[in-house]
């Protein structure tokens, strides 16, 4: 091509984090965690993630470009069976950068679910997440009254 080189970007990827591996994983995205707590309302700790992170009770999947280096994103599940009996994975949160590339990969967490039983996915986000997930639909609204 002319002595023109072109560089190609590494994919967006999304990966599960196990318990084991969080320590490792820690320094690239303890800025985003450290943000959660204001996102949430005052809802979340770093502390009570990490906890729920570090028993199992809550998996945290990294969205990168190629290495951890390059953490754009993470997204924080849990999975559990409702009073029905229903196997549900619920998003905790999403919290990072450049949504618009990697929200596809919202499909790795969906597949994932659907491979251990779950029979849906649900998540408390901002209105503009509804946008963004046309496939999802809103059932509800949280209403909040601080007192």
């Amino acid at each position: 091509m002319d002595g023109l080189q072109t560089e190609t970007q590494p994919e967006w990827q999304i990966t599960m984090v196990r318990a084991d591996m969080l320590e490792k994983v820690w320094p690239y995205v303890v800025g985003l965690v450290e943000g959660l707590p204001e996102d949430s309302g005052g809802s979340f700790t770093v502390d009570g993630i990490v906890d729920r992170l570090l028993d199992g009770t809550w998996q945290l999947w990294v969205v990168t470009q190629g290495s951890l280096e390059s953490t754009a994103a993470i997204v924080g599940t849990e999975v559990f069976t409702s009073m029905a009996g229903n196997k549900v994975c619920t998003l905790h949160f999403c919290k990072g950068s450049h949504a618009k590339q990697w929200t596809p990969l919202l499909k790795v967490i969906e597949d994932a679910a659907r491979a251990i039983g779950c029979d849906k996915i649900e998540m408390t986000a901002r209105k503009g997440w509804a946008r963004r997930l046309p496939e999802y639909r809103m059932t509800h609204v949280i209403l909040e009254r601080p007192l």
